[in-house]
C-alpha cells in the first residue's frame, strides 16, 4: 500500500462522501422515475453506482502512485481454510446480532426516523409485492443479487477496509472501533440500523485488521448480503412464476 497520509477528518469525510453521494443520486433518480411501477429499491441499486467513481478517486487521490489498487492494504494471505473461517465466524456473529436486533431497528425506524419512511423503505417490492408486475420484481432481485449483494461488498470491502482503516490504524485497536463506527455511519440511508450495523461489522473489521487479509472481510460482506438480501427473497421473487 503506497498512499499519503490523511488526518483523522479527512478519513471521517472519506467515508461519509461516498454515503452523501448515494443518498442524493437516489433521492434525484427517485424523483426523475416518478412511477409507482418502479420499485425503489432497483432504483437505489441503480443509484449506488455512484459511489464507484467517488471511492475510486478518493483512493486515487491519496495513492503515491496514482493507482487505485496501490492505495489498497491488508493484501496478506492467509491459508484458505483460516481465511474461510474467520469470514464464517464474522458471518455468524453479524447474522445473528442482526437478527436478535431486527425489532429495535424497526422501532428506531418508527419513532425516530418515520419521516424517512418514503421512499427509504426498500424492501416494499417484497412485502407488498402485489403492487408491482411480476418481471419488475424479477428484475430488482436480479439487480439487487448483481450488485448489492456481490460487487458493491466487494468494492466497500477495498475502500473501507483496505483503504481507509489502514488509515487509521496508528490508533491501534481503536481503529477497529472507528472504521466500524465510520462504516455503519456511512450509510445515511439507513441510520436506523446505526447500532445494529456497527456492532455487527467489529468481528470482521478486527480480523481483517489483525490478520492483514482483506478477504475476510470481502467474504464476510458478501455473505452478509447475498443471504439477508437476495437467498431470503427467492420464495418471493418466483413464488408468482409458478
Amino acid at each position: 500500500m503506497r498512499v499519503k497520509p490523511f488526518s483523522i477528518g479527512k478519513s471521517v469525510l472519506y467515508h461519509l462522501i461516498p454515503g452523501a453521494a448515494i443518498t442524493a443520486m437516489f433521492l434525484i433518480v427517485v424523483n426523475l422515475a416518478n412511477s409507482a411501477l418502479i420499485p425503489k429499491a432497483l432504483l437505489f441499486n441503480l443509484s449506488a453506482f455512484v459511489m464507484i467513481p467517488v471511492m475510486f478517486f478518493i483512493m486515487k487521490k491519496n495513492s503515491v502512485t496514482g493507482k487505485v489498487m496501490d492505495a489498497v492494504a491488508y493484501q496478506k494471505k492467509l491459508m484458505i481454510w483460516k481465511m474461510v473461517l474467520f469470514g464464517v465466524i464474522a458471518f455468524l456473529w453479524a447474522a445473528l446480532i442482526m437478527t436478535a436486533a431486527k425489532q429495535l431497528g424497526a422501532s428506531i425506524q418508527d419513532h425516530v426516523f418515520g419521516w424517512m419512511k418514503d421512499p427509504f423503505v426498500l424492501t416494499d417490492y417484497l412485502t407488498n409485492p402485489e403492487r408491482y408486475p411480476r418481471y419488475m420484481i424479477l428484475i430488482t432481485w436480479i439487480v439487487g443479487l448483481l450488485t448489492s449483494s456481490i460487487l458493491f461488498p466487494i468494492i466497500e470491502e477495498f475502500y473501507f477496509r483496505g483503504f481507509l482503516l489502514k488509515g487509521l490504524e496508528k490508533y491501534g485497536f481503536a481503529a477497529v472501533i472507528i472504521s466500524s463506527f465510520l462504516f455503519s455511519l456511512y450509510h445515511l440511508f439507513s441510520p436506523w440500523l446505526l447500532l445494529t450495523r456497527f456492532i455487527s461489522i467489529l468481528p470482521m473489521t478486527y480480523f481483517v485488521w489483525k490478520f492483514k487479509d482483506i478477504r475476510i472481510g470481502i467474504l464476510t460482506h458478501v455473505l452478509l448480503n447475498l443471504i439477508g438480501d437476495s437467498l431470503f427473497a427467492i420464495p418471493i421473487v418466483f413464488g408468482g412464476f409458478q
